[in-house]
C-alpha cells in the first residue's frame, strides 16, 4: 500500500473505533509489537503495559490518522525515514514518527486533494431550491465492504495475528468493566 492509497482509501482511526473497537485495538496492538520487535534498541517498550499505553495515545493524539497508514510510518521509522532514534524507541519516540510523517507525507497529500477541488468546482452550478427527498435518493449506496470486512482481508497482510494478544486485552478489558 502506498502513502496516497493509505489517503484516499483509508479508514479513520476513530472511525474504526466507533465500529469496531476491539478489533482495532488488537490491529494497533499487533503493529505496535511488531514494530517493537523488529526495531533493534536498547531502550523500548519493555511490556504490555508500556505497549498499551503507546496503543491508547496513538488514539488520543492521532485523530485523524487512517487505519492503513500506520504501518506505513512503522516500516518508514525501520527503514529510519525519521532520522536516527538513537537506541531508543518509546512512546514518545513512536508519536514524534507519526506527527513528522503527518507534516509531511500527509501535507503534500492534503495539497495535491486541494489542488484537485479546485478544478473541480470551477463547474457553474446552478442555484436551486433544496429537494432533500431526491438528494437522499442520489446519494450514493454502501457497497458491501464495510470496515469489518475491510480489517479482515486487510489484517493478515499486515501482520501476524498473534490471538494470545488479543486473549490478554480482553481479559483485562472484563475485569475493568467488573469493577
Amino acid at each position: 500500500m502506498t502513502v496516497e492509497s493509505a489517503w484516499n482509501q483509508g479508514t479513520n482511526i476513530g472511525e474504526c473505533l466507533r465500529q469496531a473497537p476491539v478489533e482495532t485495538r488488537a490491529y494497533v496492538l499487533a503493529q505496535v509489537a511488531r514494530l517493537v520487535k523488529m526495531y533493534d534498541a536498547k531502550k523500548t517498550l519493555q511490556d504490555d503495559d508500556e505497549i498499551l499505553f503507546c496503543v491508547q495515545s496513538i488514539f488520543s493524539e492521532c485523530t485523524t490518522l487512517k487505519l492503513e497508514e500506520l504501518p506505513l510510518i512503522f516500516d518508514l521509522i525501520l527503514k529510519g525515514a525519521f532520522g536516527k532514534m538513537f537506541e531508543r524507541l518509546k512512546t514518545q519516540e513512536i508519536l514524534s514518527c507519526i506527527f513528522t510523517y503527518e507534516g509531511t507525507y500527509r501535507a503534500s497529500m492534503r495539497e495535491k486533494q486541494i489542488h484537485n477541488a479546485k478544478f473541480e468546482d470551477e463547474v457553474p452550478r446552478k442555484l436551486e431550491p433544496l429537494n432533500l427527498a431526491q438528494l437522499v435518493k442520489d446519494s450514493p449506496k454502501p457497497k458491501g465492504q464495510g470496515i469489518g470486512t475491510r480489517l479482515k482481508q486487510d489484517l493478515d497482510s499486515y501482520a501476524e495475528y498473534d490471538e494470545s494478544l488479543l486473549d490478554s486485552y480482553n481479559d483485562k478489558e472484563e475485569t475493568k468493566g467488573e469493577t
